[in-house]
């Protein structure tokens, strides 16, 4: 069926952008509905847009304090963070902010992307053996994303003083989504040198995170 459109006539010019998006519109609600310029002011608002809605944006610009805190060791030295030290971390993998698991609310089933970035830092002299009849030990801030106890992403991570991105994608059923954000530490080995003076504060940092934040897009069926 033809659409017809009504515009005022020019002369040695080009099309205005309006009349182009008219033509546009007129064909669009031929085939499927209105368009938003074409509904009433009321039609479309928050309550709709949640209900009907088809992807979903989850933003935090700073995970809690954005600093990792389920390894944090206050005994170091003044210089240093509050983070995970031999004497407050002995291996497996911790939250990045402790305690803490996060909800994405209101998914309505469909397509998962989960982006997680932040800074990371690994002291790269614990590499080395107390003794030269051991091999270094490669340290690295490995990293993972979990949806609903399912591995979305992992990646090795840094291994100095990096900023990271990790991301996944998944198709997932409807319903609130739990989220674990983790990190793990190359575990310690038997020829680590250890700081073993007690005298003040003066734990040597194994690793940190720091400037975390994520972001997620639910695109729904």
């Amino acid at each position: 069926m033809k659409k017809w459109t009504k515009r005022d006539a020019t002369s040695k010019t080009t099309a205005s952008p309006a009349a182009v998006n008219n033509e546009l519109r007129a064909s669009q609600s031929s085939i499927t509905t209105l368009d938003r310029d074409q509904l009433p002011a009321d039609v479309v608002d928050q309550a709709r847009l949640e209900t009907y809605a088809l992807h979903r944006v989850y933003v935090v610009d700073k995970w809690g304090t954005g600093e990792q805190t389920s390894a944090a060791d206050a005994a170091v030295l003044p210089r240093a963070w509050k983070a995970a030290t031999y004497q407050t971390y002995s291996g497996g993998w911790l939250p990045g902010v402790s305690g803490t698991t996060i909800t994405l609310t209101g998914f309505k089933g469909g397509h998962l992307f989960l982006e997680w970035t932040g800074n990371a830092y690994v002291f790269g002299a614990m590499a080395d053996g107390a003794s030269q009849t051991h091999p270094g030990t490669p340290r690295h801030m490995r990293l993972r994303i979990l949806v609903s106890g399912v591995v979305l992403a992992e990646r090795r991570g840094p291994a100095y003083h990096e900023s990271f991105r990790i991301f996944g994608t998944g198709v997932f059923p409807s319903g609130d989504l739990s989220v674990q954000l983790q990190w793990r530490l190359v575990e310690p080995g038997s020829d680590d040198p250890i700081e073993t003076n007690n005298v003040g504060n003066n734990n040597v940092v194994q690793g940190h995170l720091y400037s975390q934040k994520y972001f997620a897009i639910g695109r729904f069926r």
